[in-house]
């Protein structure tokens, strides 16, 4: 399986279009068959991916919307981290 973890911060005045462009962008990110989830703790976003489909995780990562992501995050953005995790099965 396959864990992808997105946290980022985001300026305070752009926190409601960060949201905005989030909620847009999963409904894109749907047709690939990957459960996206986001929590908001007092500052910051994350974002969860958990698949044991690694090819359709890299074909999101290499899509538009996620290049859209990327461009959000940095225009709107103070500080962010990815980390990915494959973990083995039992």
């Amino acid at each position: 399986m396959t864990l992808y973890e997105l946290i980022f911060i985001p300026q305070t005045p752009k926190r409601l279009e960060m949201k905005q462009t989030l909620h847009e962008l999963f409904a894109k990110f749907n047709r690939y068959g990957l459960s996206w989830s986001l929590s908001e703790a007092d500052d910051s976003f994350k974002i969860y991916v958990r698949t044991n489909d690694s090819e359709a995780l890299q074909k999101v990562i290499d899509s538009e919307e996620f290049k859209l992501l990327s461009g959000a995050i940095k225009t709107l953005g103070i500080k962010s981290h990815t980390l990915i995790t494959w973990v083995k099965d039992k």
